[in-house]
């Protein structure tokens, strides 16, 4: 009996061990389940995320291709255009016209250039010369009593202190000559320089190479993501679209040396016509270019509102009205500019910003005061204290019509495209033909291929300033840092 009772007990400490090793078994496998579902989870976010950022890109992608194909469309319509207009004999003629009275000074003109130094330089030489002709004629006139009165050495000293006055003479007036000529050569330099950045088709020719250069960089910086990708189709569609605006950028740069070399002959036909004798020709031709505005520039005058014109006047800072006009100034935006804003844009005078900033606080006080003097002269006079509320909040912190025009949105701040070669700088040199823009000015210098397709380099073009700005296009792209390809070993 005691051994079929411990047989019992035995088993049944048996059925509870093994009772217990199923829960446990039980419990594990529910907790591998519950691991596996979360991991399932895990992945299927991270495969929808990824999904999603390639749908992106895409999207991306196709955005640059539509602005590529726009730009080159755009191009070929304008160049067409201003072929057709420059080949009009009648428009030439009258530019002729214009040309040739602008090279013709006028008395009132040589008057009132500004030339006080070069004037006090001539006085300063002509006194000078007065003093020595003086001395000389003096000499002359009493040579000879002084050979009979005088000794044989002190005639001989005489001599050789004349000699020496007349000596100092003639190398004072080389030298003034001298400088006279390179002042003359200086000036007719600067107004070659001044030339070309008033001419409107030399600035148009300069925009539309600035407008293929930025597309350029904006399509080799597409073309690495797109080699991360390894997307093979869309690089080859890349690559056309990038011919097509190399061959473009060389008509361009063709048309912009046949323009300067155009001038130059003109330049050479204003000093054939410069009359002998005519001081300070190339000074009046400078002071009549700076003096001249753009046709754009006086057009977006007119558009400026009365109002900012107005307090302009009253501030006594009429000069900055180009700067109000380039940068598009209203006057919801004006009452709002403080004075960082006002230096930022180019107003240096302290004095003068603050008399800007007073006549803008007038104006928005006699505004509020004729709205206030409506409002009580209207005969709902109900809502006034809403109406009060909304005014202060109206004239105190308007809302601008357009975004303010700041410094640092003037201010080149670059492709986001860092050179595949260093990883540090910007790319900023375009490598012709294959139309890359993926290296920095030094790692350009040694390198015979293109890193990033092996061509040859026949050319490296220097990325302007303008150009090297933030791309419109390239604004939407992912701001995650995205890790560079290592760039090729150079052969």
């Amino acid at each position: 009996i005691e051994l079929e009772r411990l047989l019992e007990l035995e088993m049944l400490e048996q059925a509870q061990l093994a009772s217990q090793a199923i829960e446990e078994k039980q419990r594990f496998i529910e907790a591998m389940a519950q691991d596996q579902n979360k991991m399932d989870k895990e992945l299927e976010t991270i495969f929808h995320g990824k999904g999603q950022e390639r749908k992106k890109l895409v999207e991306y992608m196709q955005q640059v291709e539509i602005g590529t194909d726009v730009l080159i469309k755009n191009m070929l319509e304008m160049q067409e255009k201003a072929r057709k207009t420059e080949e009009l004999l009648e428009l030439m003629e009258r530019e002729r016209i214009e040309e040739e009275e602008l090279f013709v000074v006028r008395n009132e003109e040589m008057q009132n250039l500004r030339k006080q130094e070069v004037l006090r330089a001539m006085e300063s030489m002509l006194q000078e010369s007065d003093m020595f002709e003086s001395l000389r004629s003096s000499y002359v006139n009493n040579k000879d009593n002084v050979l009979r009165q005088a000794l044989h050495d002190e005639e001989v000293t005489s001599q050789g202190q004349v000699h020496s006055i007349l000596h100092h003479k003639d190398l004072a007036l080389t030298n003034m000559i001298d400088v006279l000529q390179k002042q003359e050569e200086f000036q007719r330099d600067a107004f070659e320089a001044l030339q070309l950045q008033k001419d409107a088709k030399t600035q148009r020719i300069t925009q539309q190479i600035n407008m293929i250069e930025e597309e350029l960089a904006g399509l080799t910086l597409v073309e690495l993501q797109r080699k991360e990708e390894r997307t093979d189709d869309e690089i080859n569609c890349l690559a056309e679209k990038r011919v097509e605006l190399l061959g473009l950028l060389s008509q361009l740069m063709s048309e912009q040396e046949s323009r300067r070399e155009e001038l130059r002959k003109r330049l050479a036909e204003m000093e054939q016509q410069k009359e002998d004798g005519q001081t300070d020709y190339w000074l009046v031709q400078y002071q009549r270019l700076m003096d001249r505005k753009p046709q754009a520039l006086m057009d977006q005058e007119h558009r400026l509102e009365i109002t900012v014109v107005t307090v302009l006047d009253d501030s006594g800072a009429q000069d900055y009205l180009p700067v109000f006009a380039r940068h598009r100034i209203t006057i919801e935006t004006l009452l709002q500019m403080t004075d960082d804003d006002l230096k930022q844009m180019g107003v240096h005078e302290l004095g003068l910003r603050k008399s800007i900033l007073k006549n803008v606080e007038n104006f928005r006080t006699s505004k509020r005061a004729s709205v206030q003097k409506e409002a009580e002269a209207s005969p709902s006079h109900v809502n006034m204290d809403k109406f009060r509320n909304t005014e202060d909040v109206t004239f105190d912190h308007p809302a601008p019509s357009a975004p303010l025009v700041r410094q640092e949105s003037i201010l080149a701040r670059g492709l986001n495209s860092e050179c595949v070669i260093c990883l540090d700088r910007q790319s900023a040199v375009i490598f012709l033909s294959c139309g890359h823009v993926c290296c920095c000015n030094e790692c350009s210098i040694p390198l015979k291929e293109c890193p990033l397709c092996r061509g040859a380099i026949v050319q490296r073009i220097k990325l302007s300033t303008a150009v090297v700005s933030e791309h419109p296009l390239l604004a939407a792209l992912p701001s995650e840092p995205t890790e560079h390809p290592p760039p090729a070993p150079l052969v």
